[in-house]
């Protein structure tokens, strides 16, 4: 769920029309956590979700005007009271899987707080909607008071992030309502390249994209095609084209990281026509971007074959198979293949089972590792990693997390081949996550900073 979703008044939460001059949306008037454009969505919404969620965010609403009061939270409370929320939300019944853990997480993550004060519009009765910022229009203030002291909070450059980020969510919706495709805008390079360029000689995103379109001749700008595609999804946001244009560069993070990964753990690249990689830890994020691996296949003129394998216990098996052969049909014509292979395991069980599969290249996005709840299922894996004697990279949310795992791999006798730095292909939409801001009080990206080992020193 999305900010925007969570909001609560910003679009209905049933056919996710937003609020506009020609569409005035009535919230519920039982738990007042979600719209409705009409009552015909509010009826169909209840059937398909919202039977289950009402009576438990009533709880949650009871839990915050009880116990919670009106009176102002420290940012640490807030975090205390979420952990409090969740619980109530999520659903003990065996046999409801609704309101689940990772929803009631997303959630309270997400909900609207006022960002001076910290409080939540349920904390008094009446229950009345905060206002926003007008030009972000994501973050809230409680009352003419907190209204004042709004600027000490939120600066002119938050709000502009913030603003760039809602007219990307807002599109992304839309994009989903259009295409009705789950896995995102994905446009991976039409053509192999015939000379190959270094990542490195590429000074950031702008320098990339504008290079590239040079590159290929007569295919046509960017901007005109996500024009054509905010036209054709009836995008909402009078920003749609940077929407689409940061939904775009979001997904090629991937493949821009792994391949500027390569470069940096394997001189001979240039030279090298097979390659097997391994994405460890793999989810639904990462399935989800197997259609960009193709620049992976584009990027490095001598390679011929590619084989991707997602390894993790959240990898699903894809629709078509393990062995179906992904690649453009111009690489195919020249016999070029891409593999995207899924296996959903401990990747230490899947290589005990499977030593032929050595990989190339590991990569591990985001991992968490330095989590102490990911920390004991992690430890086999980053032993069999280092066992293995092959260039892995590691990427991070954050510098803190990062160092972390850093010293735990080094006091492992990892040998390090890039040290902990920023990476300059990172994802460029922000995640906002309060707990992170209490401790280190700033926006993090994915795959922010990365490194990389290669075996045992």
């Amino acid at each position: 769920m999305s900010l925007i979703e969570v909001s609560g008044d910003m679009l209905c939460s049933y056919c996710f029309k937003p609020s506009s001059a020609q569409i005035t949306l009535k919230r519920c008037s039982r738990c007042y956590r979600v719209s409705y454009c009409s009552s015909e969505c509010q009826t169909k919404d209840w059937d398909h979700r919202h039977k289950r969620f009402c009576p438990r965010f009533q709880e949650v609403n009871k839990y915050d005007f009880e116990v919670v009061g009106e009176s102002c939270v420290t940012l640490a409370e807030l975090l205390e009271h979420q952990e409090k929320r969740r619980e109530i939300l999520k659903s003990t019944k065996q046999n409801q899987h609704e309101p689940c853990e990772e929803c009631s997480r997303t959630i309270f993550k997400n909900e609207v707080v006022c960002e001076v004060c910290y409080k939540t519009p349920y904390q008094a009765r009446p229950i009345k909607p905060f206002e926003s910022c007008p030009k972000c229009r994501l973050v809230r203030y409680c009352s003419d008071d907190c209204k004042s002291k709004l600027s000490t909070v939120h600066s002119q450059n938050a709000c502009n992030v913030i603003a760039l980020f809602h007219a990307t969510e807002r599109t992304e919706i839309d994009y989903f309502l259009g295409r009705k495709r789950k896995d995102g805008l994905m446009m991976p390079s039409l053509k192999k390249r015939v000379k190959y360029v270094p990542m490195a000689s590429y000074t950031d995103w702008e320098h990339y994209n504008r290079e590239l379109s040079r590159e290929f001749k007569g295919t046509p700008d960017t901007s005109i095609i996500f024009d054509y595609i905010a036209r054709d999804i009836q995008a909402h946001s009078p920003q749609a084209i940077v929407g689409l244009r940061q939904l775009s560069t979001q997904s090629r993070s991937f493949c821009c990281t792994v391949i500027a990964g390569l470069e940096k753990t394997i001189p001979r690249i240039l030279t090298y026509t097979s390659l097997e990689i391994h994405v460890v830890g793999a989810s639904h994020i990462e399935l989800g971007l197997r259609g960009m691996t193709e620049d992976i296949l584009h990027h490095c003129p001598a390679l011929k074959k590619l084989h991707v394998r997602f390894i993790g216990p959240e990898a699903l098996p894809t629709d078509l198979g393990s062995t179906y052969n992904r690649a453009c049909t111009d690489c195919q014509a020249i016999g070029g293949s891409r593999i995207c292979s899924s296996h959903p395991e401990l990747y230490h069980d899947y290589m005990q089972k499977n030593p032929k599969h050595k990989p190339d290249l590991i990569v591990c996005l985001n991992s968490g590792h330095s989590d102490i709840g990911y920390f004991l299922s992690w430890t086999p894996t980053l032993v069999k990693i280092l066992d293995l004697d092959v260039p892995a990279i590691f990427t991070e949310y954050s510098w803190e997390e990062a160092d972390y795992e850093t010293r735990r791999l080094r006091g492992m006798g990892a040998r390090f081949v890039l040290e902990l730095e920023e990476n300059r292909w990172r994802g460029v939409i922000p995640i906002f996550n309060r707990g992170v801001q209490m401790n280190h009080g700033r926006v993090l990206y994915s795959s922010q900073v990365w490194y990389a080992v290669n075996g045992r020193t």
